[in-house]
């Protein structure tokens, strides 16, 4: 087991995998996340956040080392009813928050090749910068390539 006193974060190595508990309301009923690792190989031997609790490091019984994100920042941009936002490191997702029924959103994916900390979006564009760099991709249900880069 180990607690995250920044996140405020239990984790608890398992079987299987890890489960996670959200400790800000205190340590009243608990509903547990999960990381399921059962199909990486070897049980789930440890369990250890870094200093700042952002990141969550498991160890299993057949050597394996892996590393979780805890937390990504909020990164996003609109134009008109459309939504872009960071949705994992390296991907970009976009929907119309027109669309109310949650379970047949369409989302549009765009994999990009930054962690971006900035994304602005057009009609038929999206924009991901970090620094001085800015990439744009196009924005189209079957067309999500890079098409220029400063």
């Amino acid at each position: 087991v180990a607690f995250s006193p920044a996140m405020k974060l239990a984790a608890c190595a398992g079987d299987t995998g890890v489960k996670l508990a959200d400790c800000n309301n205190g340590f009243e009923n608990l509903k547990p996340d999960g990381i399921d690792l059962s199909g990486e190989g070897g049980q789930t031997s440890k369990v250890g956040w870094s200093p700042d609790g952002q990141i969550l490091t498991v160890g299993t019984t057949t050597g394996h080392v892996h590393a979780f994100l805890a937390r990504m920042r909020i990164v996003h941009g609109h134009s008109g009813p459309q939504v872009a936002y960071l949705s994992s490191l390296r991907e970009v997702s976009v929907v119309d928050v027109r669309q109310m029924d949650m379970v047949h959103k369409q989302v549009l994916k765009i994999p990009v090749t930054i962690e971006p900390q900035f994304i602005a979006l057009g009609a038929m564009h999206v924009a991901v910068g970090i620094n001085n760099r800015v990439y744009y991709h196009r924005c189209l249900p079957k067309d999500t390539t890079l098409v220029d880069e400063q």
